[in-house]
Formats: structure tokens, sequence, C-alpha cells
């Protein structure tokens, strides 16, 4: 095919030239070593560009998602942030004595990672006030960074020829696995650029330009350019390696990156750069021999063939109308452009049929996409045909987010409500119900969290086809983290332990372009994909599901007219209820905790899986203003199985004596935002999000806010949870270990109601419950602290020889040798009335014990 590449000049200085185009194809940037950064409109690349001054001697650039962000890092060490909005330098966020050789900016702009010549891979906050985060050895050179936003895996080519792959889904980045052996092996020459461009001749009238002698061509072939880089494919199932032999490898995720599918040798010399196209269904090759091939990746043959006028330093894809243009930058300040090298919709399908890589865990949801995904979640609202008959279309657009990412707590978290869909007459014109899942958070950016629990977290990923979801853990040896491919727009999640439950609510208030089939996806973590099962929700007309839960034995499912359904662990179908609009629903082990809608009010009820009531429509201490879209920002049970419940307000709850009728009442345990001060340093402004209780321990996600991102939802990647001691709020401020009083007192009503909670659970749970021994033991505790508590208290109260009290709390002693401690107390105090009065409650208490005996 011919076709002629445009020659444009973008920097009349000449030198190293390289191209970049951003994830929203609207921008294309281009750098020169020189210190200069241009962008240009995309689509309109005649227009003037705006230029920014950056680093000299650079040696990559990186931009992120729906960010106007920019980070840059140099042979001299340096790290430099810039932004499109401000046309300049942010801050300068790291130097190196040792040249840095690439770059990737990931998570909204909360993370940067970098490396080169000293051997680590570093890890910046770009935006916090400590911007070092973290340093990893690696004992070998990092000759280059491929990052791909899906998967949020980070590939780190060493000059050992070892391509190692983190995870930076977690605080810490994880290490997944390794490719070893096939890149080839690199040492940067620095001095091989300068000499490069030295030894150009004069350009001629067609922008060219031609080497001096062979001797200076042979290095333009130099090792510099060789390229060690891997490429991952869009979606993040595939990357393509390029290998010491001249040949592209792909690697799948879903083979730990074990095996390689090769493609032909096309290739006469080393590989330069490679790139994908957006729909990867393409892949963009070029070698040191100038030459730019087009391969299309499903059948591993090569479409197109060019011979370029000149050396060039990198490759990108530009999407443009019905068209994929590919832009190729080079070292004498021009950049080559290939208009229309492939039509946008592509030549080739991509089905599972002829897919390169089959997921062995690949369920329901698994599915090669390439076509229209308004046709897609057509075909799967519905018949149960074949998915593999579905296609996905890349030209479909991606929802608009928040220019800043998450929307924070006094905007809307999901968009306006649809003031065209009439809601049903039960449910209250001044609020709608929005779907909720524990611990989800809005879209940010690209991402959104569809669970948080204590277990682990589910989070979603938007392309322009379909969605990713990933599965995570914080504890590494419970469970593998895995993925999947999801086509309907899943938006609601339920996880524990041992499975996770997947919803399509229906309601278009998270997901626009989700499917408007209610149905559920349930998946263990670890089993094989035969226990997986789907099925579709029956719902009227404007009608959508509300909240889905999963415990080890059951499956619920509440909607927005008031219709709970539960399912066995094998999608069989149990129990059907109508209630009152339901909000949010949770089960654990035969347990079931349902809140609902009663006009602008909302209440509880709390039963078993046999359909027994031990509340219904109870008050539920939550305000409904309409300022929030979810209710709650944390419903979760307890370790002991208690439901807990945190509002707007920060307050923890827990529900107390539930078992016994009309006597339930809400607890308040600890006010988080005054528990989370003590983790915060001076001057922070810290906010949290919930996890979970556990024993005495709040869990939850302490988020450190910042001035450019100020909301209270956690954001990638996920920090390590943190553990705070329940604190009941029974003192007016905060005390210190020397106001003993004070301490006590907290101490005392804790034990009272925490004892209380763990009593009522051992003596209604199964006899055969492992954990009982150590439940009992530490109701001991509470026992212990209760009295102990009480008789520091009463020292308190004799010291200040306040008699009175002190015999009141005597009475509160249930302990005899507690006692017995009281009469001592009071002697030491020369408190002679007081000691005979604790003496005499002593001596009738042991009567009335003697008698019942």
């Amino acid at each position: 095919m011919s076709l002629e590449p445009v020659n444009q000049l973008v920097f009349s200085g000449g030198g190293q030239t390289i191209v970049k185009v951003t994830d929203d194809f609207k921008h294309l940037l281009v750098a020169s070593q020189k210190g200069l950064l241009k962008i240009f409109d995309a689509d309109h690349q005649e227009n003037e560009p705006t230029t920014i001054d950056i680093l000299q001697d650079i040696s990559s650039f990186s931009t992120c998602t729906n960010t106007d962000n920019i980070i840059a890092t140099s042979k001299k060490g340096t790290v430099g942030f810039y932004s499109f909005s401000n046309h300049s330098l942010n801050n300068i966020l790291f130097s190196s004595v040792l040249p840095l050789r690439d770059s990737c900016l990931t998570n909204g702009g909360n993370l940067a990672v970098v490396g080169g010549d000293d051997s680590e891979l570093i890890l910046l906050d770009p935006q916090g006030e400590t911007k070092l985060i973290k340093k990893i050895g690696l004992n070998n050179e990092i000759t280059s960074l491929s990052y791909n936003r899906v998967s949020n895996l980070v590939a780190v080519s060493l000059s050992s020829r070892v391509v190692r792959v983190y995870s930076l889904s977690s605080q810490s980045p994880e290490f997944v696995s390794s490719i070893e052996g096939q890149i080839p092996k690199k040492l940067f020459q620095d001095e091989f650029d300068d000499s490069l461009e030295d030894e150009f001749d004069e350009l001629d009238e067609e922008d060219n330009f031609t080497f001096k002698d062979d001797k200076t061509k042979s290095k333009a072939k130099d090792n510099n350019r060789v390229s060690t880089k891997p490429s991952w494919r869009p979606d993040g199932e595939v990357i393509a390696i390029p290998c010491e032999d001249n040949i592209i490898r792909l690697f799948s995720r879903n083979d730990d990156f074990s095996e390689g599918v090769a493609f032909p040798g096309k290739h006469r010399l080393s590989l330069v750069d490679l790139s994908w196209s957006p729909n990867g269904n393409y892949l963009a090759s070029v070698d040191l021999d100038d030459r730019l091939i087009i391969w299309d990746t499903q059948q591993k043959i090569d479409t197109h063939s060019y011979n370029l006028p000149k050396p060039v330093y990198n490759v990108d894809w530009i999407s443009i109308g019905d068209r994929f243009d590919v832009v190729l930058g080079t070292f004498d300040g021009h950049i080559l452009r290939f208009n229309g090298v492939v039509p946008r919709t592509g030549t080739t399908s991509v089905d599972k049929a002829t897919s390169l890589f089959i997921d062995a865990e690949a369920g329901v949801s698994d599915v090669e996409n390439n076509g229209n995904v308004a046709e897609a979640i057509q075909d799967a609202d519905g018949d149960d045909g074949d998915l593999d008959d579905f296609i996905i279309d890349t030209e479909t657009s991606t929802t608009k987010r928040p220019p800043n990412g998450f929307l924070d707590e006094d905007d809307e978290l999901f968009g306006e409500h649809s003031k065209k869909r009439k809601p049903p007459t039960i449910v209250s014109s001044s609020w709608k119900i929005t779907p909720y899942s524990p611990g989800a958070t809005p879209w940010s950016y690209d991402k959104r969290y569809l669970t948080i629990n204590s277990f682990g977290y589910c989070w979603s990923v938007e392309q322009t086809a379909n969605y990713t979801i990933t599965v995570d853990f914080f504890n590494k040896d419970l469970h593998r983290s895995y993925h999947f491919k999801d086509v309907y727009g899943y938006d609601l999640a339920s996880m524990n332990e041992n499975a996770l439950v997947l919803a399509t609510s229906g309601s278009n208030s998270i997901n626009p372009k989700a499917s408007s089939t209610k149905r559920i996806l349930f998946r263990p973590h670890d089993t094989d994909m035969s226990q997986n099962w789907e099925r579709e929700v029956p719902c009227q007309k404007d009608e959508y599901i509300t909240c889905v839960s999963v415990s080890n034995s059951v499956v619920v499912v509440a909607t927005s007219y008031g219709y709970i359904r539960s399912y066995s662990l094998f999608g069989v179908a149990q129990t059907i209820e109508k209630t009152s609009p339901l909000v949010a629903c949770m089960a654990h082990g035969n347990y079931i905790f349902s809140a609902t809608l009663h006009g602008n009010s909302l209440r509880f009820s709390m039963q078993d899986l046999d359909g027994k009531y031990y509340q219904r429509d109870a008050a539920l201490p939550v305000n409904v203003d309409g300022k929030n879209d979810f209710v709650f920002k944390g419903l979760f049970f307890s370790d002991d199985g208690d439901p807990c419940l945190v509002g707007h307000d920060d307050m923890l709850l827990v529900l107390s004596r539930w078992r016994d009728p009309l006597q339930a009442r809400w607890v308040p345990i600890l006010d988080i935002a005054a528990g989370i001060k003590k983790a915060a340093s001076s001057g922070d402004k810290i906010k949290s999000w919930p996890l979970g209780l556990m024993g005495e321990k709040f869990n939850c996600i302490i988020q450190r806010t910042r001035i450019i991102q100020s909301s209270s939802y956690p954001d990638f990647p996920l920090r390590l949870p943190t553990e705070i001691e329940i604190e009941l709020p029974v003192n007016s401020e905060a005390y210190s270990k020397e106001e003993e009083s004070l301490n006590s007192e907290e101490n005392y009503v804790k034990a009272k109601v925490l004892g209380e909670l763990l009593n009522d659970a051992i003596q209604n749970a199964d006899e055969d419950e492992d954990s009982l021994e150590d439940s009992e033991l530490r109701l001991f505790e509470y026992s212990r602290l209760y009295d102990k508590s009480l008789l520091l208290l009463l020292a308190d109260a004799c010291s200040k020889e306040n008699s009175m009290k002190a015999f009141a709390l005597a009475n509160e002693l249930r302990d005899d040798k507690a006692l017995s401690s009281a009469i001592k107390i009071a002697e030491r105090s020369n408190l002679e009335t007081l000691v005979q009065q604790i003496a005499e409650l002593r001596e009738e208490r042991l009567e009335q014990s003697q008698s019942q005996t």
C-alpha cells in the first residue's frame, strides 16, 4: 500500500523529538530534547500549538487520563510536573544523581513512577506535601516503563533482560510476574545522542536530512535506539514485547505472562518502538532499518509496511473520525504522520474464536469485544444468547467525568436526578433512591470502587467498549487477585471472604452506558468457573435493583419497589417478600438487615433466613436531607454479627439488643472524626472511609485530602486500612493518659456496652462455632475491665471525700473480689461510714447468692 507520510517541522532547532497522544485523542504532544513541549489539537494539527518550557535533555514524558497534568524526566536525573491549563511548571518532584530513563503518571495524577540508571523504581506523589513515597531497589538499571490504566499494572524493563510486572492497585506496589530473557540487553550511551544530532546535513527543500557518511548512519542504529519498552494492549490483557531476536511476542496476563505468541519475523534489525492501536486490533512497530509495519494482531500478519525517510524515536496512534493515524517522533525536530493508515472500524473482527488468548478463568462476562457497545448491551438485554456473538465498538464515546475526579460531598454523586422518569408513588418525590453498595465510591475519572470492606475491594475501569472489573484482597495469603471483562456495566457489588456478587441495577444514575436489564452474577473467588452463575431479576417498569449482598449462605437482592429476594449460593431462588422501597440490605450468617424508605424517614428490619422478624420497621437514626445520594457512608456487620452503620456525621453506631423484640437500640461507639485526629500529623486534613468493626478496632481507610483534590472518597491506589481503637463519645473533650478519671469512665461504659453485645452474640452462637472459646475469653476481659474502671472511679471519689458517689459506684460492682477491693480503698481514705456501707452490701449479696444455690 502506497501512503506518503506528512513530514512536519515542529522544532526548527532540530534534536530528538518525542510524540505522545493523550488518552482522549484530543491532543498531540511533541517534546524537544532542547526544553520545549508543544501541544497540538490532534484533529486540527495546522492550528497554532500551545508551547510550554520543560526540562532540557528530556528522556520521557507522560500524561494521565482526563487530567491536564504532565510528568517529565531528564537525563540529568530531574522529574518535572507540569500543567496543561497553567502552561507552566508546577513543581520539581525529585532529583537523582544518575539519569532517569522513563516515567508514567497514574491514578488520576496521584502517583508518578520513574526509573533510571540508579536501579531503583521511584514512586512519587505529585500533589502531596511529601513528594517521595517509596524506592524499590531492583539491582539493575531501569531502561523503560510501560503502564496500563485498565489493569493498573506497570511493566519495568531492566538492563538484565528481565521485565518485571507490578500492580499499582495498593499503596505499596506488588510484584505480579516477570518475563525473562526476551528483551535485548541495553546500557545507555548518552554521548551518542549528541553526536547523532551534530552529524545531520542541512535540511533539503523537502525538509528531509541525509547523513554525511555510513559511519554516522551506523551510529543511528546504536544501542540507545534499541527498544526494551513493552506495549500494553489497551484492555490490559496482553503485553507486546520487543524481543532480542527482532520478533514481537505477546504475553497474556491470564497466563501469568508465562508463554508468548510470536509474530512472523518481518523485521531484519532490532525494534525501536511498539504501539497498539486504540481498539487493540493493530500493532505498529518500527525497527532500526527505518521500517514501519502495521500488524493485524488477530491474524498475526503484517497488513502495511512503509520505508521511512529518516530514523524515528517513537510511534503512537491518533483516533480521528473514522480512521486511525500513526504519528512518529524523529531526531531532527520533525514528526511524521501517516493519515488513515487503517480505518477506525477495523478490517478484521475480534471475537472469542480468533482471539490470541483465551481466559482460563473467563466467566459469563469475560468476552473479547470489538463493535458497538449499544448493540452489545441491547443483545444482552434480550434473550440469553451466546455471549460470543456480542460485538463491541470502540467508537462509543466515554461517559463524561468531572474535571477534578471525584465529586465532593456537596455535589451530586452520580449526576442530576432524572426528571423524565416518574418515580413510584411509594417513593417520596423529594428524594430518589440511588443504588448502593457498601464502600462504593463515585467515578474517579474512568475508575470507581464498586465495594470496599475489611476483606478486600472490587473496582471497575471504564473503557470505550466495555468495563474491566478487578477484585483484590488486603490479605494476599487469603486469595489471589483476579479480573475479568464486563460488557454489562455492573454498578452494584458485594463480597466476602469466599465470593463476589455483582449486579446491574437498571438505573442510569451511576453507569449511563450500563445494561438496562437487571441481572446478578455470582462468582466464588478460588473455585472453578463451573460454580459461577448468572440470572436476570424480574422487575416492573421503572423498578431497579438498589442493593445486593452475599453471605456464606445466601445472596440477597433488593429493589426500589420493595421486593427483597434471596437465592442460594447455587442460584436457586429461596424467598421473595414485598415491603417498602429498599434503600440498602446486607446479609450475615443467617440474618438479613434491610433499610427501607418511608416518606423522608428511614426504617430498618432484622430477620433470619426463615422469615422470622426480630425487629420490623424500627426507626433508623439517619437523616434523608437530599444533599447526599448515598444515605450511608458505611454499612456492615461487625465480626460478632451486629449491624453497624456510619452516617455522614461520621459517628459509628452499632445495633444492640436487636434479638429482643422492641428492645433494639443504636449505640454510638466512636466519633470517627475525633478518632482519626490522633493519626494525623500537624496541619493534615484527613477523612476516613469505613470498612468494618473487628472487636474493639474500627477498620477504615484514612484519606489525606489535598488542596487539588479535596474529596473524602478513597482514591487510586488504595491506602492500606488503618485500625482505630473504639472510644465511646462519653466525654466532651479528648482526654490524656493523665486524666485517669475520664479514661476510667469511658472504659466503664465501653466494657458495659461491648460486653453486652458480645454476651448476646455468645448466647445465640452456633454450638460448633470455633471462635466461641475466644469470645468467652474476651467477655471475661470485659468483665474485668468493667470492675477495674469502677474501682478507679470509686478511688477518685474517695480522694474527694464524696462518699455518696463512691457508694453508688460500689453498687455497680459485680464481682465479690471487686467489692473487697472497694472496702480497702475506702479504708485507706479513712471513710469509715463508707467502709461499713460497702461491707453490708457485700454481705447482702453473699446471702442472696447462698439462698439461690
